[in-house]
């Protein structure tokens, strides 16, 4: 809309020149030097050719930056955490990046990345070794690292307090393709009734690593760690007391990651301050007042309908997908792997705002 308001502005100026021009009899020259003084001053907006259009238009959130590299992209010529506040899951496709490229796109988002210190395992082999803060997905061999296949299945979570990224280098062309699934968490807080917001918001739930732990995924579930087909509630978990004398002795070298936190599962977006509900059943230990079985059983019936089939976006990823998306707003899942060579490179980011537990009423 800014493009066409100063195209179709710099049109009426011209058309004023010309007729200045035509009945005063100013000379050419000088309409030429006005002319290009305009061009010079007053360019066309830079998002000219970049086209945000919507994932689905059943859904309110999630869209396609269309026209975009990310490799020149910069704020002036489009405000890409703009666009992310605003939908939450951006998708960029047919971007051919190098790692080092990658790293670029990190450096202009305005969060912290996780270069010194891997969200993931310190010895996770899917970690690149040149690049530590890419993690591989997929099973496509690689040098020096092996990538993470994800069979552990259906999983709803969030990565965190930031921004996660997937970008494609190869997928299955199918059918079947691999598939991403996405809800909005401001979607599932909203569809909750006024009653089940206010029993959400009282909640104190306890999260660690008393059904996972600090490794990868293929990890936890060689360990046993199994969800029910929504991906909402922990069938199986891995208790503390499986863990290995060594996996124990590095709780006290590494205890930031082993803390337990406590908190309600209704928070406030840093950004946007809207209501979230903001849950991690694979890392839900038990609800304050609560047995395990209840409190399993209150996170699922809490998170049913926020990603419910008709509130759920699913990618189908394509060769040289980037797909971003915030862990504040947004639910993901794995899906089950399908046959064919892929490999992905996964991003976690932190944020600088923590996600706050706000007092006083929720809307």
């Amino acid at each position: 809309a800014r493009a066409i308001f100063a195209q179709f502005s710099l049109f009426i100026v011209e058309c004023a020149l010309m007729a200045t021009y035509a009945l005063h009899r100013v000379s050419l020259a000088t309409v030429g030097v006005c002319l290009l003084v305009l061009l010079l001053c007053c360019p066309a907006d830079a998002d000219a050719s970049i086209q945000v259009r919507p994932l689905s238009a059943m859904l309110d959130f999630g869209a396609e930056v269309v026209g975009a590299d990310l490799r020149h992209l910069d704020n002036g010529t489009f405000d890409v955490l703009a666009a992310l506040r605003q939908h939450g899951l951006l998708l960029f496709r047919g971007q051919e990046l190098s790692p080092d490229d990658e790293a670029n796109v990190y450096r202009k988002l305005d969060f912290v990345q996780n270069t010194l210190r891997s969200p993931f395992a310190a010895q996770d082999p899917s970690l690149m070794p040149t690049h530590p803060f890419i993690r591989l997905v997929g099973n496509v061999p690689q040098v020096n690292a092996t990538p993470e296949t994800n069979t552990i299945g259906f999983e709803w979570h969030s990565d965190g307090t930031g921004a996660t990224s997937l970008y494609a280098l190869r997928t299955p062309l199918g059918p079947p393709v691999r598939t991403t699934l996405f809800a909005s968490a401001y979607a599932a807080y909203n569809v909750l009734t006024a009653e089940q917001k206010a029993f959400a918001q009282g909640l104190r739930g306890q999260y660690g690593v008393r059904h996972a732990m600090e490794a990868s995924v293929a990890e936890m579930a060689r360990r046993g760690l199994r969800t029910s087909q929504s991906g909402l509630r922990i069938l199986r978990g891995i208790d503390e007391a499986t863990l290995s004398p060594a996996e124990i002795a590095a709780k006290a070298t590494n205890s930031e990651r082993w803390k337990h936190f406590w908190g309600s599962p209704v928070r406030r977006h840093p950004d946007t301050g809207r209501n979230v509900l903001w849950c991690q059943p694979v890392w839900l230990e038990q609800f304050e007042g609560y047995s395990v079985a209840a409190s399993r059983d209150i996170m699922e019936d809490l998170m049913l309908p926020g990603t419910a089939p008709d509130k759920v976006y699913t990618h189908e990823w394509q060769p040289l997908d980037f797909v971003l998306w915030d862990n504040r707003a947004m639910f993901h899942s794995t899906t089950p792997v399908v046959p064919g060579p892929q490999l992905l490179h996964q991003v976690t980011m932190r944020g600088k705002k923590e996600m706050a537990e706000l007092p006083g009423d929720f809307a």
